[in-house]
């Protein structure tokens, strides 16, 4: 029998890890932040803007994270993006969370089985 994905919809905490792992690929793309360059300081803030619908109604939410003053002197950096909708499994497997997929247990009970994906080349 061929796995078949289980479809769920996306939750809070995935959504968490999908934008930690954003937010992550993008400071070490677009910002040049590398484990081997040291700051003796840094300031900056970060805006997470975000779009939900679904068991509540659709809401816009726009929350700002203060990181500190801009430094004197300091290069300042941006990086941005954008998050398409995408059915949850495609987000899921793009950010590298596994994926639930419908199984049979030793007892011949249906059970929902977490799978890890390997990201292929597409991006969100």
């Amino acid at each position: 029998m061929a796995e078949q994905t289980a479809a769920l919809p996306i939750d809070g905490e995935e959504l968490v890890k999908m934008i930690q792992f954003k937010v992550g690929e993008a400071l070490r793309k677009d910002c040049f932040l590398k484990a081997h360059f040291n700051y003796s300081d840094f300031g900056g803030s970060v805006e997470v803007r975000l779009w939900l619908g679904g068991q509540i109604k659709k809401v816009d939410i726009r929350t700002t994270i203060d990181l500190g003053p801009r430094p004197e002197n300091a290069e300042e950096r941006e990086a941005s993006f954008e998050i398409e909708n995408q059915p949850p499994d495609e987000l899921r497997v793009a950010t590298e969370q596994d994926v639930q997929v419908v199984s049979k247990d030793d007892e011949g009970r249906t059970v929902l089985k977490p799978v890890h994906y390997a990201r292929k080349g597409k991006r969100l």
